[in-house]
């Protein structure tokens, strides 16, 4: 069986961030919810109940750094947050810990809502959403993997 390129690459993202963020989950289950003293105010709510927290809960950034069977390496980030503004080619949201990220999207950029495929022309200003990206040469990011958090997303 022969896995496409997106699906090795989401296959690979996913594996990375469960690996590289793991040991948050158990510290992020145990968490009230409120910011630690002197973070800033977040204007996202967030779940209270352990068990509906996911592995990536509270997590704003990553950078994850994937070898593949062949042994080539994939560097890529991990952002999460809510949507500000999108365009025709850009999409732009504020984490968490109030930074604002503008990521590149294209057409192979890859848009799922929940588990579902989905168009990047569908993301609305105010949902939440995880961002996988590529850095390019100049310092830009282009979105590689975008998954929105909400479920009845059309495709």
């Amino acid at each position: 069986m022969r896995f496409s390129t997106w699906k090795r690459w989401t296959v690979a993202g996913a594996a990375g961030v469960v690996l590289l963020v793991g040991g948050l989950a158990i510290g992020a289950s145990a968490a009230s919810g409120s910011p630690p003293s002197g973070a800033p105010p977040s204007r996202i709510a967030l779940p209270t109940d352990p068990s509906r927290v996911g592995p990536l809960f509270g997590v704003v950034h990553g950078d994850l750094h994937l070898q593949r069977y062949d042994g080539s390496t994939v560097d890529l980030a991990y952002d999460g947050g809510r949507i500000t503004s999108r365009t025709a080619t850009s999409i732009t949201f504020v984490r968490l810990d109030g930074g604002q990220v503008t990521v590149g999207v294209g057409p192979q950029t890859i848009v799922r809502g929940g588990l579902r495929p989905a168009r990047a022309a569908s993301l609305r200003v105010g949902e939440r959403a995880m961002f996988f990206s590529r850095r390019n040469d100049d310092g830009s990011l282009t979105a590689v993997l975008i998954r929105c958090v909400r479920l009845g997303l059309r495709g």
